[in-house]
């Protein structure tokens, strides 16, 4: 883990980097949490705040490299992801979803529940950060979070 500032740390995982704010109203994580690090990022932040993770931004995945929510659904934050980062990783945006990709169920994550096209606006410690939607350059999914 890399503490950038008190409020601002960042942790390398298996499957990417992820940046999480982190204050009294909790913390939000954006980036690509590998499941095996939930627990330790966890720990970590809820030695820093009351509310260990509130929300959790998924950044741009394919499915062969997807860890879903990474299981902070299960650990109650409100997991998002782009609509079409979500569309590739779990087959549909809106509606019954099929099946969990057997990936998923070997990790023992789920799919992110909330989907974003454009925009999508955190108020949260005082701060609010926006995660803004870009023209393709890794994916159809990019995003810019200031």
């Amino acid at each position: 883990m890399t503490e950038v500032t008190p409020e601002l740390l960042v942790f390398a995982t298996a499957a990417g980097n992820v940046v999480a704010s982190v204050g009294p109203d909790g913390a939000l994580l954006v980036g690509t949490p590998a499941a095996a690090s939930t627990p330790f990022i966890s720990s970590v932040l809820a030695s820093r705040t009351k509310s260990a993770v509130r929300y959790v931004v998924i950044a741009p995945q394919d499915i062969a490299h997807s860890q879903g929510d990474a299981g902070w659904g299960r650990r109650g934050a409100f997991v998002a992801m782009h609509q079409n980062a979500l569309q590739r990783i779990s087959g549909n945006v809106m509606g019954p979803p099929p099946p969990l990709p057997p990936r998923f169920t070997e990790l023992g994550v789920d799919r992110p529940r909330i989907a974003f096209s454009e925009v999508l606006v955190f108020d949260i410690n005082a701060e609010s950060i926006h995660v803004v939607h870009q023209k393709p350059g890794y994916s159809n999914a990019d995003a810019i979070v200031h």
